[in-house]
């Protein structure tokens, strides 16, 4: 069975090799097989040259693994979980006229006797293209590479998903205009894969609730679920949104993990002095309300969304709501909040076509922090009759 990666790790994984032309295209892209034992599983990829001239390709396979700091890595991997050495493919070098479309064929064998899991694979392309350099009257050798990652899950028994929090500390500004952070780090004791994600509850010492919200996994910049390696660590960051008055607090923070939404907590106990105090309500000046969209659309559908603003400032703020993503757009874009006050700005998604996205908003006040939201775009799939 095919699956496709979820939109955030996609994008991690465009980094591991970057091209320097639009020379040739490598597809799948990323790919996730559900397998068992012993079967033999044929895999096409296509690699097709867009250059005016011919390249040299050449293939080569190798493992990766993400790292906790959000970092994809192909050559130092965890053998463990590497499926590099099930992977065949019998053609590795080959030349491709300009303009030329080839398919490889690769065979992958799951040994008979492999713990039941998810294991990885990248398949690379490195293209080298001869290219005369104008007025020198030299060739050098241009080199372009793109990368196709697996996952490939064995099916098999198991012991339940499990996750600890081993890390969970506050960590205070130094200077005036900056967050008080959060900083947590998950480990996972499974032998698959964990999409995870975090959420921190600020309370005083009378229980009351002071602030809620979400971490980002290290390396995304977008909200929400995080992969997480096989017995591996992800570390995950955020910031108290609202400011705080001096007193004694208790940050609490959850987990949730899994296909069967599981769940680990840990708590910490933190101090704001007076002086930090001040300094963050004169840098947080903005409540909205949320922070993360989550929407999930069918394609070429239109929705619609409401985000509350709020203004925590002594004076009134001029308020700008921007979007940088052609799919989003903010109505109206530019706000006049009285102190005290809260306004409505409404979020139009627009998706043509039958991907996921993620995007951001950013709304600028005229002084202190800027806010923003997180928009995850999911589209359903269509049944085909």
């Amino acid at each position: 069975m095919k699956k496709f990666f979820p939109f955030s790790l996609v994008l991690a994984l465009s980094v591991l090799c970057a091209s320097k032309s639009l020379a040739f295209y490598f597809s799948p892209f990323v790919l996730k097989l559900e397998l068992k034992k012993g079967e033999i599983y044929k895999q096409t990829f296509i690699v097709g040259n867009s250059w005016s001239k011919s390249i040299k390709c050449a293939i080569s396979v190798s493992g990766w693994e993400l790292l906790r700091s959000g970092e994809v890595v192909c050559e130092t991997v965890q053998k463990s979980y590497s499926a590099a050495s099930w992977i065949k493919i019998k053609e590795v070098e080959f030349n491709l006229p300009s303009g030329g479309e080839k398919k490889i064929e690769a065979e992958i064998t799951v040994p008979k006797y492999a713990s039941a899991g998810d294991y990885f694979a990248s398949v690379a392309v490195k293209a080298s293209i001869l290219e005369d350099i104008k007025q020198k009257g030299v060739t050098q050798s241009v080199e372009t590479c793109f990368r196709s990652a697996l996952q490939i899950h064995v099916f098999g028994f198991m012991p339940s998903v499990k996750a600890e929090v081993i890390e969970f500390k506050v960590i205070m500004p130094e200077e005036k205009e900056q967050d008080i952070k959060i900083f947590a780090a998950l480990k996972n004791f499974s032998r698959v894969h964990l999409d995870a994600r975090a959420q921190v509850e600020i309370r005083n010492s009378a229980g009351e609730i002071f602030d809620r919200f979400d971490l980002y996994g290290a390396g995304k910049n977008i909200r929400g679920d995080a992969f997480v390696y096989p017995e591996g660590i992800r570390d995950f960051w955020g910031s108290i949104s609202r400011p705080l008055a001096e007193g004694e607090y208790v940050a609490e923070i959850s987990f949730v993990y899994g296909s069967r939404f599981q769940t680990n907590k840990a708590a910490i106990n933190f101090v704001v002095s007076r002086e930090l105090g001040q300094k963050q309500k004169e840098f947080l000046t903005l409540i909205v309300e949320p922070e993360l969209l989550e929407i999930e659309v069918s394609p070429k559908s239109f929705r619609t969304k409401t985000v509350k603003i709020s203004n925590l400032d002594f004076e009134a703020l001029e308020v700008q709501i921007v979007s940088q993503e052609d799919w989003l757009k903010v109505k109206p874009d530019v706000l006049k909040i009285q102190p005290g006050k809260t306004k409505n700005c409404r979020i139009e998604i627009s998706i043509f076509e039958e991907v996921e996205r993620e995007g951001r908003i950013f709304v600028q006040p005229e002084r202190g922090k800027v806010k923003e939201i997180d928009v995850i775009v999911k589209v359903k799939e269509v049944e085909k009759r």
